[in-house]
């Protein structure tokens, strides 16, 4: 993504190193990338407000000027991975946000926050990141991984478990899903 967008912002001057919110040279100097102001409650939680002087983009202006395929980088980091898997090219960010669709978080966007993720969203993100550039054989730990999904992305999952399972890799998993149950090699109900 940073490649695609610095041969777009290299005709105005935009370094490739600005495509990234972590980066000084390209996130918003007022929250720092984060896209969210942090205000101090004294007896309460600390209180979360979107960015005024980025408006949650998370980037500086002039970043956000850079079009790529008519789009900003932070309209692309808010597509979730299943519409994006319709609209990109061939390579690794297409790859990554097909193998995020496979393990049933298609309607993730790239550009989420990992502090915003339910435990079976990391789980499966963890899985989908294994897909692509874990070494096997691997041992998975998972606990109730399809909690939520609706049928359809649970086949994706169960797929999923099975392709790990070619490869060499032991999937365990702790789960009250039917589905999951029958699915699996050895079961043991405690």
């Amino acid at each position: 993504l940073q490649k695609a967008f610095a041969a777009a912002g290299a005709e105005v001057g935009v370094a490739k190193r600005a495509f990234s919110f972590r980066s000084p040279a390209g996130r918003c100097p007022a929250c720092h990338g984060s896209g969210v102001e942090r205000v101090a409650m004294d007896a309460l939680a600390d209180l979360e407000l979107e960015c005024v002087a980025c408006a949650g983009a998370r980037y500086r202006a002039e970043v956000l000027a850079v079009k790529w395929q008519g789009l900003s980088v932070n309209e692309v980091l808010a597509m979730p991975a299943a519409q994006l898997v319709q609209s990109l090219p061939k390579g690794k960010l297409l790859e990554g946000a097909r193998a995020m669709t496979r393990v049933g978080l298609g309607h993730l966007s790239l550009g989420r926050r990992g502090s915003t993720l339910s435990g079976g969203e990391t789980q499966r993100l963890r899985l989908a990141e294994s897909l692509l550039f874990g070494e096997h054989p691997t041992l998975h730990l998972l606990e109730e991984p399809g909690r939520g999904l609706h049928e359809s992305d649970l086949s994706g999952l169960l797929e999923v478990f099975t392709e790990l399972g070619g490869r060499g890799d032991l999937v365990v998993v702790s789960t009250h899903r039917e589905r999951l149950i029958q699915a699996a090699g050895r079961r043991v109900r405690l």
